[in-house]
């Protein structure tokens, strides 16, 4: 889905092509190599999540991506709606469930409790999305 192999210190991100407006998805991710920062969740097809030049923590991404951070955070572009203290990292497996008739996303990363439920705007059509600042990290779906 996403690798970074550039030594550029900008983030890398991909969105999905499918985008989920309605019912429910699930995805199962797979973290690997270097992977010191990078996020995953689910996005909104527009410049300020797909070109970040300082990530999705950005005021410009406020409302537009909701993301699991590899340092445990459960964000809204910039702004924490949970710490959680589960971080991810290489070898580890991440699930997304998006359910969007209700507007909820939930993340479990593999070995660990099940982290809170946040909410998104239904009606919006949202993409799963990674994005990777450290050379040689990788996600596959």
């Amino acid at each position: 889905l996403c690798r970074k192999d550039s030594a550029e210190h900008v983030w890398s991100v991909a969105l999905g092509r499918e985008a989920v407006k309605e019912g429910r998805r699930m995805w199962e991710l797979r973290v690997s190599g270097r992977s010191g920062r990078m996020s995953v969740g689910v996005a909104k097809n527009c410049d300020e999540v797909t070109s970040p030049p300082n990530g999705w923590v950005a005021d410009a991404c406020e409302g537009k991506v909701w993301h699991y951070s590899s340092t445990g955070g459960l964000r809204c572009g910039a702004t924490i709606l949970h710490e959680t203290g589960v971080r991810f990292g290489d070898g580890d497996t991440i699930i997304i469930g998006l359910d969007m008739d209700r507007g909820l996303l939930h993340f479990a990363r593999s070995g660990a409790s099940s982290l809170p439920v946040i909410g998104v705007p239904q009606g919006e059509e949202l993409h799963i999305a990674v994005a990777l600042f450290m050379q040689g990290g990788a996600v596959d779906l």
